[in-house]
């Protein structure tokens, strides 16, 4: 199938706005990659600095309870009552304390707490005294049932908190009792921490999640009322515990993905940790939003660009169709009414070229409207005198020249010369030995090129050599043939028994292919041979074309 200009232009233009558009597509697409690094490592950071400060937080608590465990009411084993003012004064200081208590060691009673609100309740079952007989305790465990009860505890709240038990030893040296309490995991100081470190960074999007995940068993401890007690799934926890700290782009059971920092909790001081990683996590789709929204501003863009290139290049083939039809027209005319033709001028120094070679063709002169057809057999084509080709010869000669050069990738270079001296021949011996010396001259020029050259003579002493000159060099070449030319017109003439003597100014452009128009080669070789003539005699002068 053929296509015509005006659709292959539009194809082309609309092609390579769709390319450039993919193109540009691709590039952002695959700083998706980067982007989703770099909210990772944001994520894995602020994690880790919560995880330390949770940790600090978590052992000063514990700190805080040994301390209390020291003091004299304790060792000196008091009367409940003076236990339980000192445990409320206690936890009237320290309000993240949800409840405190001291378990007697023998029975697992409790002997003194905090509001009196499980005095004389059996805690020996429970781990939080089990385990604070042997050693300090601390994990995520959830309160006593009772205890819950009493403190109007929503159930799906218990998770969050994380309790601490450790022994209170007597006078004598053995564990009198278990001193054990339940503690906010994010108390007013640890919050307040949190939001100044969050808000050295950035203020929390609504679509992030904070979450704080019990290692034994995955549940959700902390991070709003919609995760309490679930179990998180996916790779984020398995990574957490085997890193420590890093990030990953999970999916949680086939539903959301998400690119989520983790920290494992690795203690402080006394408190050994990892019995819990903190996990900050946000959508893929909230991560890439802005990508997302940039790749679709490309879109709507290139498909715009699409549209204008493609009426663009519309418009450019349709002008380019109308100016070759118009040519076409021309030459189909000079075929079959050569008489007038009409060759409109172009705007394109290419298709200007184009009519220029048709005006050559026919004879006629470039920027000429009407043309007349002169057939190369015609004998007004030759100089009388000398029998060469004249000036009206010299345009069919050049365009023959130039598609040869074009063919075979080459030059042509456009010799300008005439005789210096030539006045003095006519105004001496007179005309009649002026027209044997012109005759001669030209047979030396003959002789001077080869065979498939030309040499015109275009009026009075003035002559066109025609080279042909490689693309490479072509003003060394044309160079040794005009030097050869100088020296062959130098050499004196016997005219009528007399020597006579005249010498030659060269002036000399190259055309190439590429460059610019054969009667702009033609004119900076005539200004080239002036330049010849008024610096002196035998003499060569290049002009460039631009």
């Amino acid at each position: 199938m053929k296509l015509n200009l005006r659709t292959f232009f539009t194809g082309l233009f609309a092609l390579i706005a769709v390319l450039l558009t993919a193109l540009t597509l691709l590039i952002v697409h695959r700083h998706g990659d980067t982007l989703m690094d770099n909210a990772g490592r944001s994520f894995a950071v602020y994690a880790q600095a919560l995880a330390e400060e949770r940790d600090r937080h978590v052992w000063a608590n514990a700190r805080e309870l040994e301390l209390l465990s020291q003091a004299a009411v304790f060792r000196g084993l008091a009367e409940p009552a003076r236990i339980e003012d000192a445990l409320n004064t206690f936890q009237r200081s320290l309000p993240y304390f949800a409840w405190t208590g001291y378990i007697r060691a023998a029975d697992g009673i409790v002997a003194a707490d905090t509001g009196h609100l499980l005095t004389g309740q059996d805690l020996g079952s429970q781990p939080i005294y089990k385990d604070g007989l042997l050693q300090t305790m601390i994990q995520s465990v959830q309160p006593q049932p009772d205890l819950a009860g009493v403190l109007h505890l929503n159930p799906a709240h218990l998770p969050r908190f994380i309790g601490i038990s450790l022994p209170v030893y007597g006078s004598d040296g053995a564990v009198a009792g278990v001193l054990a309490a339940y503690t906010y995991a994010s108390d007013a100081d640890w919050e307040a921490s949190a939001q100044n470190r969050e808000k050295k960074t950035a203020a929390t999007p609504d679509d992030r999640d904070i979450l704080i995940i019990r290692t034994a068993d995955g549940a959700v401890i902390e991070g709003g009322t919609i995760w309490l007690g679930s179990k998180l799934s996916g790779d984020v926890l398995a990574e957490a515990k085997k890193q420590g700290n890093g990030w990953v782009a999970d999916e949680e059971a086939g539903q959301n993905s998400y690119v989520s920092g983790y920290a494992l909790s690795q203690g402080y001081r006394g408190y050994q940790g990892k019995d819990v990683a903190i996990i900050v996590r946000e959508p893929r789709s909230a991560v890439l939003a802005g990508l997302y929204r940039l790749e679709r501003f490309i879109a709507l863009c290139g498909a715009a660009a699409m549209i204008i290139l493609a009426l663009l290049g519309r418009m450019i083939g349709g002008s380019l169709a109308a100016a070759l039809a118009s040519l076409t027209g021309s030459a189909e005319q000079l075929a079959c009414a050569p008489e007038t033709v009409s060759i409109p001028p172009m705007r394109m120094p290419e298709l200007e070229a184009l009519g220029n070679a048709l005006r050559l063709l026919s004879g006629g002169k470039p920027g000429r409207g009407e043309l007349r057809l002169i057939p190369l057999t015609d004998t007004t084509l030759h100089d009388l005198l000398t029998g060469l080709p004249n000036r009206e010869a010299l345009d069919g000669i050049l365009v023959q020249g130039m598609q040869k050069a074009r063919q075979n990738k080459s030059s042509l270079s456009v010799l300008h010369l005439d005789l210096d001296g030539f006045k003095k021949v006519n105004d001496g011996p007179g005309f009649a030995a002026g027209d044997l010396l012109l005759k001669e001259a030209a047979h030396r020029l003959v002789g001077c090129i080869r065979d498939h050259e030309i040499v015109a003579r275009i009026g009075g002493d003035e002559f066109i050599v025609v080279l042909s000159t490689s693309a490479g060099k072509p003003m060394q070449e044309a160079e040794v043939v005009a030097s050869r030319i100088i020296g062959r017109l130098n050499q004196p003439y016997m005219i009528d028994g007399k020597s006579i003597q005249v010498g030659c100014s060269i002036g000399a452009a190259v055309w190439l292919p590429e460059g610019p128009d054969i009667r702009e080669v033609l004119e900076l070789a005539d200004e080239a041979l002036f330049i010849s003539k008024r610096s002196g005699h035998n003499r060569i002068t290049f002009e460039a074309t631009g």
